[in-house]
């Protein structure tokens, strides 16, 4: 029997072997009713997703310009990647950023700038300053805003913690909870409360005063989180294969369930309830309130600016964390992502006339 089938060779065997494979692939593709592709063009159909995800891969290698892909470019890429390997961040032969598109950045230079020996430093920005017992003070204008551990992985939030101790910046939580891993670094840390108050909830998912009053020993301040600009009215997800159970204990969650966070606030359904609860928030824990949100247009900052200004400072947030349409999540529904919100350029404007 051996004998009979090395006389074929392998090379018959093989070729034997690819034509039952393709025989099977046909008659599968030209049975099933899912792709229309594969029921119209067998076997040769699945070329078709095969390229469609190279696709992904080699764009950027040699089709795209180094100015063309969103939101950052390889341009920027390859200067954050020198930057960050101590090669520095020079450049020959003149820049390829576009300075005539609509909407470019340009920062408007002195003919007579400071001196490098002469020029001062930062001067600090102090949070909750005359409005709570721990006011916060900001050594640094540059923070880093809120990814939730879970979204991004225990390695990733304590390199965030180490180098934010290193620049002298603050490190924003995210809705997910705080983990160890935020204070492994001894940087200043702002807790974020999203709308399922991951971390500072009770048993039925209400705000627990024990929970916070714990937290304010360790953190510098509390964010409400209402929206975020990657996906404004929908709360944040995380798939219940990531929620291990060290998360589940930092956010207060079943184990292995998808983590979903409601669109908004329960206990939050209009401004006047906002800025009763940053008033309650501020006297339990002492600490700055803040509040992060994008922004759809002029009502919600002229309604904050107006019933503030008749009930008192006591009742305004410490401070605002704009989030702009164009910022980034780890899942979004992408009709949310390209459509809903401001952007940056568009939304700080309305909220520096509303203040």
């Amino acid at each position: 029997m051996l004998k009979d089938v090395l006389s074929y060779g392998l090379g018959t065997l093989v070729a034997l072997a690819v034509a039952g494979a393709l025989a099977f692939l046909f008659v599968r593709d030209i049975t099933q009713k899912k792709h229309s592709v594969l029921r119209n063009y067998p076997v040769i159909g699945r070329l078709r997703y095969f390229f469609e995800q190279l696709g992904e891969y080699f764009r950027q290698y040699f089709f795209a310009g180094d100015r063309d892909e969103m939101p950052f470019n390889r341009a920027t890429r390859g200067w954050v990647y020198r930057l960050a390997k101590n090669e520095g961040g020079l450049i020959g032969f003149g820049s390829t950023y576009d300075l005539h598109q609509p909407g470019a950045l340009i920062f408007v230079n002195h003919p007579f700038p400071v001196l490098e020996e002469e020029r001062l430093p930062t001067p600090s920005l102090v949070l909750g300053e005359g409005h709570c017992r721990d006011p916060f003070e900001a050594r640094s204008l540059v923070n880093i805003s809120g990814m939730s551990f879970g979204a991004i992985s225990a390695p990733a939030v304590r390199s965030l913690s180490r180098g934010a101790a290193v620049a002298g910046c603050w490190l924003d939580t995210g809705e997910g909870g705080l983990s160890p891993y935020h204070l492994e670094g001894g940087c200043d840390v702002i807790m974020q409360i999203g709308t399922a108050k991951y971390g500072v909830r009770d048993a039925e998912g209400n705000l627990s005063t024990d929970r916070l009053l714990e937290l304010s020993r360790v953190v510098k301040a509390f964010e409400i989180k209402l929206s975020q600009g990657a996906k404004p009215g929908k709360g944040g997800v995380l798939p219940g294969r990531k929620v291990t159970p060290e998360i589940a204990h930092i956010r207060g969650i079943p184990e292995g369930r998808d983590s979903i966070s409601p669109n908004r606030h329960r206990d939050i359904s209009n401004m006047s309830e906002l800025l009763e609860r940053i008033a309650w928030l501020r006297d339990l824990t002492g600490k700055p309130i803040g509040v992060k949100t994008a922004v759809g247009g002029w009502r919600f900052m002229n309604e904050m600016a107006e019933i503030v200004h008749r009930r008192g400072l006591e009742f305004a947030p410490d401070f605002l964390a704009i989030d702009g349409g164009e910022g980034g999540s780890g899942a979004a529904p992408q009709a949310l992502a390209d459509h809903m919100g401001l952007s940056i350029e568009e939304a700080l404007p309305r909220v520096v006339d509303a203040l």
